[in-house]
C-alpha cells in the first residue's frame, strides 16, 4: 500500500462526506443546524482540495465514488429524509455516516505504513473531522 492509494481514499470518504451534507443543507429549516452542517461541508472541501493537490503532484488523478454508489447514497437518504426532516434526524442520519467514516478509515490506516507524513497528516486530519462532526452533533439529537 502507497501514499496514492491512501490518498484515494481520504478524497473519496471526504467527497462522501461532502456530498452527504450538501444533500442534507437544502433540507434543514433550521439556522443552527444549516450553519454546522456548511461549517462541516467546508472541511470535507478542504480535504478533497489537499487530496487533490498531492495526487496531482503523483500524477493522478482523484477517484471519487462511483456514480451507482453516489445515486444509491442519495436514494437512501431522500427516503429518511422524507419520513422525517428534523434536525434531530438528520444529526442522526450524519453522525451515522460520520461513524462508518471513522472504522472505514482507521482500518485502512492501520493497513499503511511508511507513507509519506504529509499524507498521513492529511488522513488524521480527516479522521478527526469526522470525530469532531460526530462531537458536534451530538447537540442537534
Amino acid at each position: 500500500m502507497n501514499d496514492q492509494e491512501l490518498l484515494q481514499l481520504v478524497y473519496k470518504n471526504a467527497e462522501m462526506g461532502r456530498d452527504g451534507l450538501d444533500h442534507l443543507i437544502e433540507r434543514t429549516e433550521d439556522r443552527d443546524f444549516r450553519r454546522t452542517l456548511a461549517e462541516q461541508f467546508a472541511e470535507y472541501q478542504f480535504v478533497m482540495d489537499e487530496a487533490r493537490t498531492r495526487l496531482d503532484a503523483f500524477g493522478q488523478e482523484p477517484k471519487g465514488s462511483s456514480t451507482m454508489a453516489k445515486t444509491a447514497a442519495q436514494w437512501m437518504g431522500d427516503m429518511k429524509c422524507n419520513m422525517d426532516s428534523s434536525s434531530t434526524k438528520l444529526a442522526e442520519m450524519v453522525i451515522e455516516g460520520s461513524t462508518k467514516g471513522v472504522i472505514k478509515l482507521t482500518r485502512e490506516m492501520n493497513n499503511y505504513k511508511g507513507v509519506d507524513e504529509k499524507t498521513k497528516a492529511l488522513a488524521e486530519r480527516l479522521l478527526r473531522t469526522e470525530q469532531a462532526n460526530i462531537e458536534q452533533l451530538r447537540s442537534f439529537l
